[in-house]
């Protein structure tokens, strides 16, 4: 199994055991999740498949609760750093800390020896991904996450509701990801 690992921070965002589908001419990861019930505390009750009609009307009694699967696997939480549109484009172009998000990834790829040909095509692409994302999060309204350990220099991942708010999907930025052996 592979985990993937936020490459500033090292926090553990997802695995090769969820779908990872590539999108925006291979610059994002779009992970389609499921919603499940689990025990209040952190045990499963039912990791099964998104909840029909009639068991989404259903009470959860006060020991379940219902949950994003990898965002609950993998102990992805809110952040308070970004939190709409112009929290996102700040985060991602210029930060408190120096340089945006983008700026880092892009130093990252240069510092770890990626070919200048996907150097050259994450710059080219990157900012035309984030305008696209900044510009569909008001008809979105998307959730923030970062990684278990909180900090807030590394990827902020993207929870988009889809199929008339039935279908949670995560969104990763591919070079903002390393893949780890398990």
């Amino acid at each position: 199994m592979l985990i993937y690992k936020d490459v500033i921070t090292g926090d553990e965002l997802i695995s090769d055991a969820y779908e990872m589908k590539e999108v925006e001419g291979g610059l994002l990861y779009e992970v389609e999740c499921k919603m499940i019930t689990i025990k209040k505390g952190g045990g499963d009750v039912n990791i099964g498949a998104n909840a029909s009609a009639e068991e989404a009307a259903e009470e959860l009694d006060d020991s379940q609760e219902r949950v994003i699967d990898a965002v609950h696997a993998f102990r992805l939480t809110t952040t308070p750093i970004v939190t709409d549109q112009d929290t996102f484009k700040h985060y991602m172009m210029v930060t408190k800390k120096g340089s945006g998000y983008l700026k880092r990834i892009h130093s990252y790829l240069g510092e770890s020896g990626a070919p200048k040909e996907e150097i050259k095509a994450f710059a080219a692409g990157a900012k035309r991904v984030y305008s696209g994302i900044k510009d569909r999060i008001p008809n979105t309204n998307p959730v923030f996450y970062v990684g278990e350990g909180g900090a807030d220099n590394g990827m902020v991942v993207l929870l988009e509701w889809r199929n008339n708010e039935t279908t949670p999907v995560l969104i990763f930025w591919k070079h903002g990801l390393k893949a780890e052996k398990y």
